[in-house]
């Protein structure tokens, strides 16, 4: 079987090792962490720098969840805590041991499954109030399909928590000394890394600043085009659709060929990163008249 095709296997294998080795989703809560998420007091994180407000969640008593690649003793535990009826699917076994050494340390119930979830779901169609997926759908060629599969197994009305990684972490290498793009975009790490493609991606990035109010004209791009966000509030526009506000940590990949403009909104400047892999297109400009339908 080829690595494409045994990926998730890989990926498997891989969280085993980053378990033993105690890595960062890999730190099982302890004693006072599972007492305090009784009393309704926790941090729960899908994404590595900020927790999730208490508000989004479902009321945990009873509530049947799923924890979707949510092995790994951190998050389950808590919804455990609070009296939830908790599930647990994961591709790695280490995961899955931290899950159970917790729930036995804490004497509660808890279903553990191994399983992919690249694959169809284990599980009977409308049977959880709520998913808690921590961002490992980057591990994942297919996310519509995970996506497709959470909304058969929940309930009506059932709630789905992912986390998502920000894409422009895929484009650059991770130990250049220079801002190199490496990658394209959507990444897919089985078959897009540039050193193997057979037309690399050798695009100029331009560090583009708008004054208050400045965009460019309409105008295409051959080969699309990628934005990084990195200050400032902006607009982005297709043609025949609505406007787009963007702010600091946005990506937009836009397609080839597709009429658009871009630039500041009336009170902000705007900053971005612009990977333009071939030829630009322009066209005519936006006047004021455009513009300022956007604020009408």
């Amino acid at each position: 079987m080829s690595q494409k095709a045994n990926y998730t296997k890989i990926n498997s294998e891989m969280w085993d090792e980053w378990a033993s080795a105690g890595g960062e989703w890999s730190l099982a809560i302890n004693h006072q962490d599972f007492v305090d998420a009784t009393q309704g007091i926790f941090d729960i994180y899908l994404t590595p720098c900020k927790a999730v407000p208490h508000n989004w969640f479902i009321p945990f008593k009873k509530a049947k969840i799923l924890g979707l690649a949510s092995g790994g003793g951190q998050q389950c535990p808590v919804f455990a805590a609070q009296h939830a009826e908790v599930t647990v699917f994961d591709y790695s076994d280490k995961q899955l041991e931290l899950e159970k050494m917790v729930a036995t340390r804490e004497g509660y119930c808890i279903d553990l499954v191994n399983g992919d979830m690249s694959k169809t779901f284990p599980f009977e169609d409308e049977t959880f109030d709520m998913i808690f997926n921590p961002v490992s759908n980057c591990y994942i060629q297919d996310v519509e399909h995970v996506c497709q599969e959470c909304f058969i197994v929940l309930k009506k009305g059932g709630v789905l928590l992912s986390g998502f990684a920000n894409p422009a972490l895929y484009l650059f290498g991770e130990d250049e000394k220079e801002l190199q793009v490496v990658n394209k975009l959507p990444y897919d790490g089985t078959k897009n890394t540039l050193e193997n493609d057979e037309e690399p991606l050798n695009t100029p990035i331009g560090n583009v600043t708008f004054a208050p109010g400045a965009r460019n004209n309409w105008h295409s791009h051959k080969g699309g085009q990628v934005l990084l966000i990195t200050g400032g509030e902006g607009w982005y526009q297709e043609e025949g659709k609505s406007a787009q506000l963007l702010k600091k940590g946005d990506v937009v990949n836009i397609p080839p060929n597709v009429k658009h403009w871009h630039g500041a909104t009336k009170d902000s400047c705007f900053v971005h990163l612009a990977m333009t892999p071939g030829e630009t297109e322009w066209l005519e400009p936006v006047d004021d008249e455009w513009f300022n339908k956007l604020y009408a």
